[in-house]
């Protein structure tokens, strides 16, 4: 009882927005001292904080996708009580502690119920529009009393008047994107740069992180993969699984100007035929022709060593290996392997261990829309990724195709 009147007294609240987002069909204001984190598979982006010492620091809200029909918001949500639960190995404990109440939230009808995930607070919050049901929710640390009061608070001051004050587009409010106007840019552009990072064991390794843009002259452009490789963009489809990579362009003035669907805003200048990303020079990629054949190899390897300091010297390892035929099909395999020591604090050797495996596979392959689809002969659903050309290489996706043998 004690959370639910929290809960209901947080919807009177009214934070300090830090900037306006749009996810799916739900446009946001995030609270001062949140971020945003990434969108998972199942279509939720989550929201990180950064408040001031540490307040609720594994605190989370999840914005996730809807679903059209007319349902009541308290059955919708009941039918929805793991949605923001992680899928693993592990059969986590759910305990519900208020089940879903209606309420009125922003003129609309809503739901809202609260439940213990592994002792960690859980308040979920669904919104009744006109056609369409939408959901959204909060996690909170609850792992004792002082916990649980300092995440009630975050989200009576945060979180319950984000939920209430939102917006949406299937409901007449303004989508952030700018909309389209016919351009004069078509194809992938792909570049990189090169970043240091910090491994485990404490040494620099240093990455190249490439990039791909594809555009379309209806004035639209994906930043990745697009679903549909280089046919036209339906913005209503990604909109309906939470892919926000997309946006509107407008090419001025030496400046290309990307209005990404969520609301984010870039702006790359132009040299010539590429364009300036930062320190990253972005070239139109020559495509790749449909029902195309090739023979080459795709490998990588890599190793990253254990922490410094954590009493295991050693290192995990990681292999792949892919043949390409010109006769459409294609094989390989990937390896890995952990190996390494005990320590004690003097340094002394406790004795080591050593692990590893692996796997075979193979089947066919097919060039459609600018994408590489690798069919497996088990049935496992395919690989897609882009297929280009770069200065007479090919690639797949980040990885350039090595001549056969």
């Amino acid at each position: 009882m004690r959370i639910q009147v929290l809960v209901l007294a947080g919807l009177l609240a009214q934070p300090v927005a830090a900037e306006t987002l749009q996810h799916g069909n739900i446009i946001f204001d995030v609270p001062k001292g949140w971020y945003v984190g990434g969108v998972d598979e199942k279509g939720t982006l989550t929201l990180l904080t950064d408040l001031p010492d540490d307040e609720c620091e594994f605190c989370y809200i999840r914005i996730s996708i809807g679903q059209d029909g007319q349902t009541q918001p308290d059955s919708f949500l009941a039918s929805q009580a793991t949605r923001f639960i992680d899928d693993d190995d592990d059969v986590p404990r759910r305990d519900v502690i208020s089940p879903p109440e209606r309420m009125t939230a922003g003129g609309r009808p809503a739901a809202m119920m609260g439940q213990l995930v592994d002792g960690d607070v859980q308040i979920l919050f669904a919104t009744q529009l006109s056609d369409r049901l939408e959901i959204m929710a909060f996690d909170g640390e609850s792992d004792d009393e002082e916990e649980l009061t300092t995440s009630m608070q975050v989200f009576q001051r945060d979180v319950a008047p984000m939920f209430e004050n939102a917006r949406y587009v299937s409901e007449g409010a303004d989508p952030l994107m700018p909309a389209p106007e016919a351009g004069d840019l078509s194809g992938l552009y792909w570049g990189f740069r090169t970043e240091w990072r910090l491994q485990l064991d404490g040494t620099m390794q240093m990455e190249i992180v490439q990039r791909r843009l594809v555009f379309w002259p209806d004035g639209y452009f994906y930043d990745g993969r697009p679903p549909q490789g280089l046919l036209l963009l339906d913005p209503q489809a990604l909109l309906a699984i939470g892919d926000m990579d997309f946006g509107t362009y407008q090419l001025s003035r030496g400046t290309l100007r990307l209005g990404f669907a969520s609301g984010k805003v870039e702006e790359l200048g132009v040299e010539g035929e590429t364009f300036l990303d930062g320190n990253r020079t972005m070239y139109l990629a020559e495509p790749v022709a449909d029902g195309e054949t090739f023979a080459g190899n795709l490998s990588s390897i890599s190793f990253e060593g254990f922490s410094p300091g954590s009493g295991v010297t050693g290192g995990v390892s990681r292999s792949s290996f892919a043949e390409f035929r010109t006769d459409g099909t294609w094989s390989g395999e990937h390896s890995g392997g952990a190996f390494g020591s005990f320590e004690n604090a003097s340094g002394d050797n406790l004795g080591g261990y050593a692990t590893s495996g692996g796997d075979s596979y193979g089947g066919r392959y097919e060039v459609k829309d600018g994408l590489l689809y690798r069919y497996f002969d088990n049935g496992d659903p395919p690989d897609v990724d882009l297929i280009y050309r770069i200065s007479g290489d090919l690639m797949i996706g980040d990885q350039t195709v090595e001549p056969p043998g």
